[in-house]
């Protein structure tokens, strides 16, 4: 797979490259036009109004607050497990047990100045044992065997002019091994961990990116792996796939979401839920309920 070495500016071809920053891949401004990755088109299925609001469309955008604990730890067990080598110029463990005192602080900022994410102690200890636990697994460590982390791909979309971004986790050499994500989760039991994938809209996260991807390199991955671990001790790992026709149907999302964006910008509308007053329509629980009271 040929892949270009990103150096600054904006992309202006389509293809997978290689050292682009996190940080300029989630701005909005790293194609010559309009783009969107995952994030961005799960929120224009929410509704437009909900992916306006933090668009670089917008003037009067919101900043997104992505420096939650919850994404400062993700972060740090997605490098920890997938490029450990690359751990410890990313991250440093702060000296303090907490961040409360003003030193602590005053510390955090410096470190975060240098470009570095500063952890506790305690958070460190859990991280690295997440990772130990990632490597102890044969399964995990066999989705993650003999291929290439942290690729960004970028194609144009044909109908719209729209710029795609992916960013897979890992990208297995051989085509019929799919894609992979890491997802670290509260709770990787099957049948909890199914619903909550399709309500953030993991599928259509897989969708784009076997999209992309075919479009880039003409490779068709048909399937799309997550190596799904708890944030917890014994920190177990779990392997969940969605196969073609859950991933079709992540596309056809994808091209709603791109249809209704184009329209957004054609039009300068970005609107919400549909606006209309509507009729509660109660669970099925209180259907039930109210029946019985009937």
């Amino acid at each position: 797979m040929r892949a270009y070495r990103y150096t600054g500016g904006k992309i202006t071809k389509p293809g997978a490259y290689v050292h682009v920053h996190i940080d300029a891949y989630h701005s909005g401004n790293l194609c010559e036009g309009v783009s969107i990755s995952s994030t961005g088109l799960r929120r224009v299925l929410e509704s437009p109004a909900h992916y306006f609001a933090f668009s670089p469309l917008n003037p009067d955008r919101i900043e997104d607050a992505t420096d939650t604990r919850a994404l400062r730890l993700g972060k740090a067990a997605h490098c920890a497990a997938l490029e450990p080598e690359k751990f410890d110029a990313q991250f440093a463990i702060s000296s303090y047990p907490d961040f409360k005192t003003a030193a602590a602080r005053e510390e955090r900022d410096k470190l975060e100045n240098a470009g570095v994410i500063v952890l506790k102690q305690s958070e460190h200890d859990e991280i690295q044992a997440m990772a130990k636990a990632i490597r102890r697994d044969e399964t995990a460590v066999s989705l993650f065997r003999d291929g290439l982390p942290e690729m960004t791909f970028a194609a144009k979309d044909e109908a719209t002019g729209i710029w795609l971004l992916s960013r897979p986790d890992f990208v297995p050499a051989h085509p019929e091994r799919g894609l992979v994500d890491y997802k670290t989760a509260a709770n990787a039991e099957p049948e909890a961990w199914s619903r909550h994938a399709y309500s953030l809209g993991y599928h259509v996260q897989a969708g784009l990116a076997c999209h992309v991807v075919e479009a880039v390199t003409g490779e068709k991955r048909d399937c799309f792996w997550f190596c799904v671990q708890e944030k917890s001790a014994p920190y177990v790992v779990q392997a969940a796939r969605l196969d073609q026709d859950q991933i079709e149907f992540g596309k056809r999302q994808v091209r709603l979401a791109l249809d209704r964006l184009a329209k957004c910008i054609e039009t300068g509308q970005w609107p919400a839920y549909g606006g209309a007053a509507y009729d509660i329509d109660p669970p099925y629980h209180v259907r039930k309920l109210m029946e019985m009271a009937a």
